[in-house]
């Protein structure tokens, strides 16, 4: 029997995105990890065309919504700000 509690993969994303250096954390993932108890608090580092800014996966979809609402903005990537 498959595995479909989405909270399970949790850890799972976030090795995956750490053995990449970080980078490129993907919205699936990001709400993933947002989710999870264990790591909605991990920093993640969002790039824009006119910023930047950390913010816990727990909030960064929201930020990023806001940042791209009016078009006047965009997000290039979204990463882990810190990788041990």
């Amino acid at each position: 029997m498959q595995n479909t509690n989405p909270h399970a993969d949790a850890h799972a994303y976030l090795a995956r995105i750490r053995a990449t250096f970080g980078q490129w954390v993907q919205a699936a993932d990001l709400a993933v990890l947002a989710s999870h108890p264990d790591t909605r608090l991990t920093p993640v580092l969002v790039r824009c065309g006119g910023c930047r800014f950390t913010a816990p996966a727990q909030d960064a979809q929201h930020l990023i919504d806001i940042i791209t609402a009016d078009g006047r903005d965009y997000v290039r990537d979204a990463s882990l700000a810190v990788v041990r």
